[in-house]
C-alpha cells in the first residue's frame, strides 16, 4: 500500500527511535537504520538512582515503561535521576528523552522542561552534587503540550543535542517543570465557578508528581570504513594484473577526506588506475610503487571503487595490500580497514 508511514527501531543497548518513510506503488524497498550503541542502557551495564520509583524503566531502552516521582513538594523542580552510563567514561554528544505515559496515567504529570548535568569520576567525586555541572538545558517546551491538555505526540521519544559533546561516566536527569507547572496559564483556577478550581496547581495534585519513560545516551557519530580487493589467482611473470578495491562507508555517519592507499607488489610496473571519484597519484620507493586515492567525502551506505592494473615482474606470491582511512568524524571499527590479495606469479 503506497504512502508514507511511521516506523519505530528499537533494539536492547541502542535505545529506540522513530522515523518517516514514504513508498510509492509498487516499490519494493529494504530499510536499513544505523542504531548507535545507548550508554545509558541497562543492558549496556547501565544503573540508574535517585528520586521517585521504577527508576531502571528509564535506561530500559523502551517507552512502554516509565519512572515515577510523586509527593514532590513543593513542586516537581529539582527532581533528579543519576545513571551511572555503561562502560566507563564516553564522550557524550546527544541524548533522547521520552516523557510517554502509560495507560491511566494523568498527561499533566508528564515531563516538560529538564537539565542535563555530567560527571566524570576520573576527575571528580560523582558522588558528590558538587562533581556535576549543567550540559544542557532544554526548551521551556522541551515537550511541548498546550492547553486544554498535552496529547501523546507531544509526549514521543525527542533527540535533544549538546552544544559540545562531554566526556562522562554519569548523567544526571534534572527535572524543571512538568506539565502541569510548565503550559502557560493552567497553575490557577481561570473560570468563574467557585465551586471547582480548574487550576492545575492550586485545584490538584499534579504539580507534584512527573514521569518519564526514557533517559538515553550517545556518543558523537562515526562513519565504519571497510575495504575489500579482489585481483588475479594466479599469473604468468610479466602478465597485467587487474586489481578491483571497493571502499564503503557503513555509516551511521557522512565520513570525510577519506583516503585509500594501495601497495603494490614488489617490482610491480604501474601501467593504470581509475577511481569512481576522486583523484589518484602514485609514487615509488624502494621498488614499491603506492597508489593514492584521494576519495573525498562518502555518505554513510555509500561506496567507491578503484581498479588499478599492473605488470607483474617477479616470480612466487605478489601481495597487494590496500588500506583506508578518514579524517571525520573517526572510524568506529579499524579491522575492516585493511586488505590483502595474494597472487602466486609463474614462471
Amino acid at each position: 500500500m503506497p504512502g508514507t508511514y511511521d516506523f519505530i527501531v528499537q533494539a536492547p543497548g541502542y535505545g529506540l527511535t522513530r522515523f518517516t518513510k514514504t513508498i510509492a506503488s509498487a516499490q519494493a524497498t529494504a530499510i536499513t537504520f544505523q542504531l548507535q550503541t545507548n550508554w545509558a542502557s541497562a543492558a549496556n551495564g547501565a544503573v540508574a538512582s535517585g528520586d521517585g520509583s521504577d527508576l531502571g524503566n528509564l535506561i530500559d531502552d523502551t517507552e512502554n515503561s516509565n519512572w515515577t516521582a510523586t509527593g514532590r513538594m513543593p513542586s516537581v523542580d529539582g527532581t533528579t535521576v543519576t545513571v551511572k552510563l555503561g562502560g566507563g567514561a564516553h564522550q557524550i554528544s546527544s541524548v533522547r528523552v521520552s516523557a510517554m505515559l502509560n495507560p491511566g496515567q494523568n498527561r499533566f504529570s508528564a515531563l516538560r522542561k529538564f537539565e542535563l548535568w555530567a560527571c566524570n569520576s576520573a576527575t571528580a567525586d560523582c558522588s558528590s552534587d558538587a562533581g556535576f555541572s549543567n550540559v544542557y538545558t532544554s526548551a521551556d517546551d522541551a515537550f511541548p503540550g498546550a492547553r486544554p491538555r498535552p496529547v501523546s505526540p507531544d509526549l514521543i521519544i525527542r533527540t535533544f543535542q549538546l552544544s559540545a559533546p562531554v566526556t562522562a561516566t554519569h548523567l544526571r536527569l534534572v527535572v524543571k517543570t512538568n506539565q502541569c507547572t510548565g503550559i502557560p496559564g493552567i497553575q490557577t483556577d481561570d473560570d468563574n465557578d467557585p465551586a471547582n478550581d480548574s487550576g492545575c496547581v492550586t485545584g490538584s495534585a499534579r504539580d507534584s508528581e512527573v514521569r518519564a519513560a526514557e533517559l538515553e545516551a550517545f556518543s558523537p557519530p562515526t562513519a565504519d570504513l571497510s575495504v575489500t580487493k579482489t585481483g588475479p589467482a594466479t599469473l604468468k611473470v610479466g602478465s597485467l594484473a587487474t586489481y578491483s578495491i571497493t571502499v564503503k562507508n557503513d555509516g551511521p555517519a557522512a565520513a570525510s577526506g577519506v583516503v585509500a592507499i594501495d601497495k603494490l607488489p614488489f617490482k610491480a610496473e604501474f601501467r593504470s588506475v581509475k577511481a569512481s571519484q576522486g583523484t589518484c597519484t602514485k609514487a615509488t620507493v624502494n621498488n614499491v610503487t603506492s597508489v593514492t586515492c584521494k576519495l573525498g567525502s562518502m555518505a554513510s551506505g555509500s561506496t567507491a571503487t578503484i581498479t588499478i592494473v599492473a605488470k607483474l615482474r617477479v616470480t612466487g606470491t605478489a601481495t597487494n595490500t590496500v588500506s583506508v582511512s578518514e579524517a571525520s568524524p573517526g572510524d568506529s571499527n579499524s579491522s575492516n580497514d585493511t586488505a590483502t590479495w595474494n597472487t602466486t606469479v609463474t614462471p
